[in-house]
């Protein structure tokens, strides 16, 4: 599985990668089927005892920094303007402030989506290597060679979605 790693990461680098894809699979005389997930709202609804903590604890961090981060999170607070009026600061318990230093690296705790994708064996291949899933930011581009392939990495990412308990935006 080709996977955007931190010393090459950028969106630059995801557009290059499915450009190989895409080129490969033309070049053969093959189509490739991609389905675009927005999960842009992803960040503010991902839930930090069931989705985040229990994936972090799994990785091992430091108690200390976990109990860091969830006495963080258990005192987030915002407030909503509109206009020039201000809302009253209401507390938030679920989901990672898009914008914030950690964001990226807490929202890519979803690797466990890369692996149950990558186990699935649907998607392309580029020299042997498993490309059926592109994560970039809150990006998700799935890549499958056929249209019944694609469905059944699909059905894999909303399925491990839901057991994040993460949501994604629908748009028809």
């Amino acid at each position: 599985m080709f996977e955007v790693g931190a010393k090459q990461s950028g969106c630059a680098q995801a557009i290059d990668v499915f450009r190989c894809v895409i080129d490969h699979y033309a070049n053969s005389g093959s189509t490739v089927n991609v389905y675009a997930i927005d999960a842009s709202k992803a960040f503010d609804k991902m839930n930090h005892k069931y989705g985040l903590f229990i994936k972090l604890m799994k990785r091992r961090i430091p108690d200390n920094l976990l109990l860091l981060l969830e006495s963080w999170f258990a005192i987030c607070m915002t407030c909503i303007k509109w206009h020039n009026v201000w809302s009253r600061w209401f507390r938030l318990s679920c989901g990672i402030r898009q914008g914030g230093v950690l964001s990226p690296y807490l929202f890519a705790i979803i690797d466990s989506l890369v692996e149950k994708v990558k186990a699935c064996g649907y998607g392309c291949y580029l020299h042997h290597t498993c490309i059926s899933i592109i994560l970039y930011a809150d990006d998700v581009l799935l890549l499958a060679p056929s249209v019944s392939s694609l469905q059944l990495i699909l059905s894999v990412c909303e399925k491990e979605l839901h057991r994040l308990d993460m949501m994604i935006n629908i748009y028809m």
